[in-house]
């Protein structure tokens, strides 16, 4: 409820229209709407205009997620931190406070393909051993493919119950 007080949605959605879902965009919000950062990144993320996905990490172990409908199912966050990522990164060096950079989507998940896109990763330390990490997909191929192959698994279900 404190969030749609103090980040209206008709005046956050379009000033968030079309803008990546980076530090910069998160910095900037919630500068703007005098917020903190994390509470700018769950508004940003679920109502942002590219796909992505908010996950906090406490000692290298996720604590939440937020997934909305934008993101498929199948893209299951890791329980632990993966190796290689900005946010491992971040968490193993304890002067740093931030980063971003695109990753091969198979640093942060196990599906078939993976290893073939690219999500953008982005990162801020929340406390000592806390990590916030935002991941948005700038390019939705991935996100395209993996929808199309839940839609021909339901209708080979389909063909087979209706045998």
């Amino acid at each position: 409820f404190a969030s749609d007080v103090l980040l209206p949605k008709r005046l956050f959605v379009p000033m968030a229209k079309s803008r990546p879902i980076a530090l910069e965009t998160i910095y900037g919000l919630a500068n703007t709407f005098q917020m903190s950062l994390t509470a700018t990144a769950i508004k940003l993320v679920e109502h942002g205009s590219y796909p992505a996905m908010l996950l906090c990490y406490e000692h290298g172990t996720r604590k939440w997620f937020i997934r909305p409908r934008a993101v498929p199912p199948a893209l299951f966050p890791p329980t632990r931190v993966p190796s290689g990522t900005i946010t491992g990164k971040l968490l193993s060096n304890e002067s740093a406070k931030n980063g971003e950079d695109d990753v091969r989507t198979d640093n942060w998940f196990e599906h078939p393909n993976a290893n073939q896109y690219y999500v953008h990763e982005s990162c801020f330390r929340a406390g000592d051993d806390l990590a916030v990490t935002i991941l948005w997909w700038e390019d939705e191929q991935q996100i395209m493919d993996i929808e199309e192959e839940e839609e021909r698994k339901a209708a080979r279900r389909s063909d087979w119950c209706d045998e």
